[in-house]
């Protein structure tokens, strides 16, 4: 790849698109932010969006014709327009816009002087990724003055949506994530977006939108919670909602991965003595689920999980012989109906996972609470594990050594009952990014995390979420865990690099691993992949980096970074590649015989 000319800030000035755009790459050069406040320590992620209620700044996408409320990507080369508008408050002296790349690097920064703003910015993005833009008010002219922060996110990603049947066809993995549609239909009028002047949308709009996102960064499932909700409370299955959603998953080519709930409220007590009419009502739901949608199939579902952490108490409320004895029940009505169709139960996740307000109030109760979880899995296990379909779990957070204990110590339970080392897929993986900081790491431990995975010769992963609220909100477990700002659709640094992955890994698929150090504590990892021009590495390093040696038979060795980019390229097949937190590729082309040390 040609190296970009060097980065020149051109400002673009005035509410019009006519403006000479600022070119904006892989290998920008790094500004000087000095006299702003640094964006990584800026409180949490949440309540950044109270800028838009208290102060009123605005950044909106802009087009010649019109604004273009909730896209925020372009082709690669294709320019990008914002318009900031602020009409001033009372202290507010200094206004300031700032570009950051994937890996924290500011790339543009332009300061007004002024208590008030109407001005456009456009933005040539000559490479793939994703960038952050903050629109930032201050009192003064220190960086402490700062008083609101409205933080987007835009960029080019690859056509990872071109990849999609490849990687089904190919890889063998299970690639989506959580989504959660059904909320947002429950939440109404009240949740949909109303962030003046944005342009409002209705449920169907946002949903429609979120699975289009989905597929363009390589998504081939997502999940969708829950249309049986709770038998014995008066709540009715929601099946014609459940077909209205399929339909807009359906016309993106994404399969549904259906949560089910299994009700502890069909049974008498802690006893496994049903309640009839309870029990009647559930039974009657599975059987409309299984002769409507699983049997005539009006709609693309292509899994189904029965329940939730089935363990951990804000999530099962019964015994584990209740929950085993309605999993055991559902799972063989489906597999009567279909045997194709993937079932797993509702998923383990670390003993103690949701006890954190146990373990500070009350630390001697947190530990009976998590050994009490340690031998419901236990036995769980063994009355599971024969069951021959993949193993469901959850992973939330990074790689580090007491994740990885767990999973060591969940995998032997396994083993002992004959389930296959590989045999797992995890329905839900994530991280959070609760501030601005957490954004430049989150991206690097999700796609390090799912890249363990495919190198365990897991079944798959569905990352912790999609999107979740339809308005700017203060709650973590929203927007903290999403690849998308889902109340502006904005993608984020876990979007374009999920689109980087499928980009290079589609048809590619594992074949080895060339390198592995310290796999119980912070893993410095090689992959080897498949690809039809010679061997494709994949590198990270968790924690600790390292520099290592390539050595292969190969003509020619190509860099890419995560997002996609071909950073460089040397003659031969010997390369010095040194491993870092964000995962990168390697493409030694016409190589078949490949060394790392």
């Amino acid at each position: 790849m040609k190296a970009i000319a060097a980065f020149f800030i051109l400002l673009a000035v005035g509410p019009v698109l006519c403006a000479a755009p600022i070119p904006i790459a892989h290998n920008s050069r790094k500004v000087d932010v000095a006299d702003l406040y640094h964006i990584h320590r800026l409180g949490k992620a949440m309540a950044l969006e109270e800028s838009q209620q208290k102060l009123g700044l605005f950044l909106r996408p802009k087009t010649e014709s019109g604004y273009a409320d909730y896209d925020w990507l372009v082709k690669k080369n294709g320019t990008i327009s914002f318009h900031l508008a602020f009409k001033g408050h009372a202290g507010i002296s200094r206004l300031a816009v700032a570009v950051h790349d994937w890996n924290g690097t500011p790339v543009f920064k332009r300061v007004y002087n002024a208590s008030s703003l109407d001005e456009t910015l456009s933005f040539t993005v000559n490479s793939y990724g994703i960038w952050m833009i903050s629109f930032d008010a201050y009192s003064g002219d220190a960086p402490d003055t700062i008083k609101s922060r409205l933080i987007r996110s835009f960029g080019a990603i690859p056509d990872a949506n071109s990849k999609r049947g490849l990687w089904k066809q190919k890889n063998e993995y299970i690639l989506g994530s959580c989504f959660f549609p059904s909320r947002y239909h429950r939440w109404g009028k009240d949740w949909t977006w109303k962030i003046p002047p944005f342009t409002p949308l209705e449920p169907e709009q946002g949903i429609d939108k979120i699975i289009k996102m989905s597929a363009g960064c390589g998504f081939t499932v997502l999940r969708c919670d829950t249309f049986n909700y709770h038998a014995g409370r008066g709540w009715s299955a929601k099946w014609d909602l459940l077909k209205e959603i399929g339909k807009q998953y359906q016309a993106h080519g994404m399969a549904i991965d259906l949560k089910y709930n299994l009700n502890p409220m069909v049974f008498q007590g802690s006893t496994l003595n049903e309640d009839p009419e309870r029990m009647h009502k559930w039974k009657d739901d599975l059987d409309v689920l299984i002769g409507e949608f699983v049997v005539n199939k009006p709609i693309p579902i292509g899994m189904i999980e029965f329940g939730n952490e089935p363990a951990h108490h804000a999530f099962w409320a019964g015994t584990r012989e209740q929950y085993q004895q309605l999993f055991s029940y559902a799972q063989q009505k489906v597999a009567a109906a279909d045997p194709d169709l993937l079932t797993v139960h509702g998923a383990t996740c670390p003993p103690g996972a949701d006890l954190a307000g146990e373990k500070r109030a009350d630390p001697d109760e947190y530990e009976r609470m998590k050994k009490e979880q340690e031998e419901w899995y236990k036995a769980f296990y063994k009355a599971c594990a024969e069951g021959g379909t993949p193993w469901a779990y959850h992973w939330h957070g990074t790689i580090k050594p007491v994740a990885l204990e767990w999973r060591k110590w969940e995998k032997e339970l396994l083993e002992k009952q004959g389930v296959a080392h590989s045999n797992y897929i995890q329905t839900e993986g994530g991280a959070c990014a609760w501030r601005p900081a957490a954004e430049f790491t989150c991206w690097t431990e999700v796609m390090q995390k799912i890249l363990y995975s495919i190198s365990r010769r897991e079944k798959g992963w569905l990352q912790y979420d999609a999107a979740y609220s339809a308005a700017p909100s203060r709650y973590l477990d929203s927007q903290g865990w999403s690849i998308i700002h889902a109340h502006v659709m904005a993608p984020k640094f876990q979007y374009g690099s999920m689109a980087g992955m499928v980009w290079m890994l589609a048809g590619n698929p594992f074949e080895k691993m060339l390198y592995e150090k310290d796999p119980m504590a912070f893993p410095r990892i090689v992959m080897q992949h498949a690809h039809p021009k010679g061997k494709l590495l994949v590198y990270y390093a968790v924690e600790n980096g390292e520099q290592l040696k390539v050595t292969s038979d190969g003509t020619a060795c190509a860099f890419i970074d995560s997002m996609g980019n071909v950073t460089r390229r040397v003659k031969g097949g010997n390369a010095r590649i040194k491993l870092s937190t964000a995962p990168r590729y390697l493409l030694l082309e016409g190589a078949e015989k490949v060394r790392v040390k």
